[in-house]
């Protein structure tokens, strides 16, 4: 990581995502980087009851999880100034309407595309 690279110092982050490999090489790389508290959730149910538990300073979301896609749970959280990453391979860009601030970033991702999708994320919701 360059020192243009925005960080994840003390941030809480929520990752989304079915593929338990990519959610815990995400973990792990999130929580090597500074990052206070990370949690993976692999289902939309799942995810929003770590939602409910607890308050995030940005997401990563997967779109095809098991019980749906996660393009209605984006445009909750950026309506409730949660900054979001799209990270998969199956995203489909929308600049517009309700995902205007979503930050879509493509797999697979380097870890310092990850961090600079957090840092747009978090710089659209600001």
């Amino acid at each position: 990581m360059n020192r243009d690279t925005p960080g994840v110092q003390n941030l809480s982050i929520l990752i989304v995502e079915d593929e338990v490999f990519i959610a815990h090489s995400l973990k792990k790389f999130l929580d090597d980087t500074g990052a206070s508290h990370v949690v993976t959730a692999s289902t939309l149910c799942e995810a929003k009851g770590c939602l409910e538990a607890a308050d995030y300073d940005a997401t990563i979301l997967d779109v095809r999880l098991p019980d749906g896609e996660a393009y209605d749970l984006a445009a909750e959280l950026v309506e409730q100034d949660v900054p979001v990453v799209i990270h998969s391979g199956h995203a489909t860009s929308q600049r517009n309407g309700r995902l205007s601030r979503v930050v879509f970033c493509s797999k697979p991702a380097t870890p310092e595309e990850i961090l600079l999708a957090i840092g747009e994320a978090r710089a659209r919701i600001s």
